[in-house]
């Protein structure tokens, strides 16, 4: 019993403090103060209404994911703590726990860490069309199936923007012709989780027919789309992960042809939209 309740001191000690100091979102406040009066269940229950909202934050989802696996780890229910700690080491894979935090905790944090294939992303493909280019997005590293939903958006600079959920994009074209675009992962209580460009700063690309060859012809033509603002997700050579040259179906991404791993998030069979068609 005084190890039981030295384990409930520890974890709501942090989590008081954590609420404190992080400004958290009003619900998961309210959490924190049940499992600070040992209201276990029903933190329990808060914190499944908070992943019902639609206002989280990406920073409100990691704060979840860690006090709801203390409350699993304070009443012995494991198989929900990994789970919990499997979400988390997806969204932030450098998590930092607090010091208060039990070492059994942190280790199975780190067992859960080596299950995962790195940090949720989500990426932006192109495909030629005949009039133009057919955009889709794509989420890798999701694990834990976290992601509920794509958002898709692209739009000519200074026009309205079109705007596609978990479906593919078709865009007019032609030769100099420049596109914004962007792509979100959204999660649990509507956090966005991940993104390759934002509505704000969209990531912008040049579309124009490569020299002496007709676009869309089946004789090896295309649309190379050259980024004006590449994304966060630049190599450490300073390599973008666009530009597309697409091809006859053919997807080259600098001089490496990439097969795209698409792995659907939980919620929808086709957060994996647009599976890109490579040709040797």
């Amino acid at each position: 019993m005084a190890r039981f309740t030295l384990v409930i001191s520890f974890a709501a000690a942090l989590v008081v403090a954590s609420a404190g100091d992080a400004h958290a979102h009003p619900i998961l406040d309210e959490a924190a103060r049940l499992f600070d009066e040992a209201e276990f269940e029903a933190a329990l229950e808060v914190f499944h209404r908070a992943e019902e909202a639609g206002d989280l934050t990406r920073d409100d989802l990691i704060q979840l994911y860690e006090w709801r696996a203390l409350v699993h780890h304070t009443l012995g229910n494991a198989d929900d703590l990994e789970t919990d700690l499997m979400r988390l080491a997806s969204l932030d894979p450098d998590h930092q726990f607090g010091r208060q935090v039990p070492p059994v905790v942190r280790e199975a944090f780190d067992r859960a860490k080596a299950r995962t294939t790195g940090q949720i992303t989500v990426h932006v493909d192109a495909e030629i069309q005949p009039n133009g280019v057919r955009l889709g997005a794509r989420v890798e590293h999701d694990t834990s199936g976290i992601v509920q939903e794509l958002r898709l958006g692209a739009r000519a600079p200074g026009n309205a923007w079109t705007h596609r959920s978990n479906s593919a994009l078709e865009m007019p074209g032609a030769p100099d012709t420049t596109l914004e675009v962007y792509a979100e992962a959204v999660g649990p209580g509507g956090a966005v989780v991940a993104t390759d460009g934002t509505p704000d700063d969209p990531f912008s690309s040049l579309i124009r027919d490569l020299p002496g060859r007709e676009a869309g012809s089946t004789g090896g033509g295309g649309i190379e789309i050259i980024p004006t603002h590449p994304s966060d997700d630049d190599d450490d050579g300073g390599v973008p992960v666009w530009p597309f040259l697409v091809g006859g179906g053919a997807l080259v991404v600098g001089a490496v042809i990439l097969i795209a791993v698409l792995v659907a998030g939980s919620g929808s069979s086709n957060t994996a939209l647009m599976p890109p068609m490579v040709q040797p």
